[in-house]
């Protein structure tokens, strides 16, 4: 049987406790030849700590730096009543889109390559149905007012964003006229039908923002909507299409029979 191989972390925390059991003994040795003065032992100790420090930026350099000042992305719902828009293909036809928010906490630093992807869902169900277990999805969301991919010649543009100031992605939309509310995530057709809510249903999804450099927090939210369009007013959203912030699925207990 093959060996199993340490994880890079405890690789590298396994060279620096080496390290610095080495440079202990070493002190240790002389200490014992030739008892320092406080002043002379201050400065030894100073200078072990130092050298532990650089080892340990040698080792972690990278991650430190993301740590301390890299970017740091923080993934929300944008506004829970969507924004309402026309379809220009299809006659105007009103069309309410909902979005999520990536913000990057530490602006001097960008988070190049970043996507916004499906963790995980839940199939759409209704009350009276148990609800299924999650599947992996890690599908990405099209970032807001970048077209469409198969329609412009640089790719990477669309697909990509480098998060300084704040950019948003489409989470859903729910077309006047349409049977279902449309997750917008992308990329694999196998279930196609879990991201279509139709009326009465509700669905849980996992969403998390990665970047090159950098990746946000989870974020779980669940998603339902009545089957009714909610008309050309804001206020009145919420009374038909709910979506909230929720526990992450990790965390839920299931529900017990009766």
């Amino acid at each position: 049987m093959e060996k199993e191989k340490w994880p890079l972390w405890r690789s590298r925390l396994y060279y620096l406790l080496v390290f610095t059991l080495i440079l202990l003994v070493d002190l240790l040795i002389v200490f014992c030849t030739h008892p320092p003065k406080k002043a002379t032992l201050l400065l030894q100790g100073l200078t072990v700590f130092v050298q532990i420090l650089v080892a340990a930026a040698a080792i972690w350099g990278n991650t430190l730096r993301a740590l301390f000042s890299g970017p740091k992305l923080v993934l929300s719902l944008d506004r829970a009543e969507g924004q309402l828009t026309h379809l220009r293909e299809q006659a105007r036809r009103p069309v309410r889109y909902f979005h999520l928010k990536v913000e990057n906490k530490r602006k001097g630093t960008a988070a190049s390559k970043t996507q916004v992807i499906l963790y995980s869902i839940v199939p759409p169900h209704t009350e009276d149905i148990p609800k299924p277990l999650a599947i992996n999805g890690r599908l990405p969301f099209p970032w807001k007012f970048k077209g469409n991919k198969s329609r412009v010649c640089n790719v990477e543009a669309v697909v990509y964003s480098v998060i300084g100031p704040n950019d948003y992605c489409d989470l859903a939309r729910l077309v006047e006229g349409d049977e279902f509310l449309e997750l917008l995530a992308e990329g694999w057709t196998l279930i196609e039908d879990f991201l279509k809510l139709r009326g009465g249903q509700k669905t849980t999804i996992e969403a998390i923002a990665i970047a090159e450099n950098a990746q946000s927090n989870l974020l779980t939210l669940d998603i339902s909507w009545d089957g009714v369009w909610p008309g050309e007013k804001d206020e009145h959203v919420i009374e038909h299409i709910k979506i909230e912030p929720s526990p992450p699925l990790s965390k839920r207990k299931p529900k017990e029979d009766c």
